[in-house]
């Protein structure tokens, strides 16, 4: 199989990669409007609950600086390169 990275394609690569960290920031938002509810709802179990909800938080906003810096290198190279030609082999 042969196929071409170009420019286009990396940023619609990287805008689709952003699109979903979007919706998982937005997941992750709306657990954390919904405090109080879960608070009074759950009770004792809040605690651990909201522990999780925070550990996702952390994780969620390392990754993000991850992906950011991933997607500024990629650009970078983009820009030098403009197209890079790609072959797999199947083992045939």
């Amino acid at each position: 199989m042969e196929f071409i990275v170009n420019e286009q394609g990396c940023q619609v690569l990287s805008q689709e990669m952003y699109n979903g960290l979007d919706q998982i920031s937005n997941l992750i938002s709306e657990l954390e409007s919904m405090d109080g509810t879960l608070r009074n709802a759950l009770g004792d179990d809040y605690e651990s609950i909201g522990k999780n909800i925070n550990e996702m938080k952390s994780e969620f906003e390392n990754a993000l600086r991850e992906f950011r810096v991933i997607v500024e290198e990629m650009n970078e190279y983009m820009n030098k390169v403009h197209q890079i030609r790609v072959v797999m082999y199947n083992g045939d």
